[in-house]
């Protein structure tokens, strides 16, 4: 899976942000879904575990300017080359329709990393709208790379 989210990464990343954790002390484990999802979308539920956005037709998604409404799908701490990363997959789906649910209604695949430079996390590449995968309003339950 790691390396489908890496070929997702790929296709096309921008924006930085930093998010503090305090004192280089701290574990980089630290970073949340919560403070992911909120640097990554602008916002964060806490209660429903979801972000919300609207996508432009810059972002070249199947349902852009209607809100929808994002899920963590895979997250995972990697240590390469010295520096902790996080790695974050999501999902998005129209807002007003939460069941989204035809053989074509396939959710919007998003992906960030994060990097970890001592007591900061920094959202250091990110694409809302790599793609859409899965069926019937829900994500791909297993992914392979070729």
């Amino acid at each position: 899976m790691l390396f489908f989210f890496v070929e997702i990464l790929s296709a096309g990343c921008g924006r930085h942000s930093v998010i503090s954790t305090g004192s280089s002390r701290e574990l980089p484990e630290t970073l949340s879904i919560a403070q992911a999802m909120t640097t990554f979308y602008g916002n964060f539920d806490p209660t429903k575990q979801t972000s919300t956005v609207s996508f432009s037709k810059a972002d070249s998604v199947y349902t852009d300017g209607e809100p929808m409404t994002v899920r963590p799908l895979f997250q995972a701490f990697v240590n390469d080359t010295g520096k902790q990363s996080f790695f974050l997959l999501t999902y998005a789906v129209p807002t007003r329709d939460e069941k989204y649910y035809c053989h074509a209604c396939a959710p919007t695949i998003g992906v960030a990393v994060f990097t970890n430079d001592q007591a900061h996390w920094v959202l250091s590449a990110s694409n809302r709208t790599v793609t859409d995968g899965g069926s019937f309003g829900k994500p791909p339950q297993s992914i392979k790379a070729s």
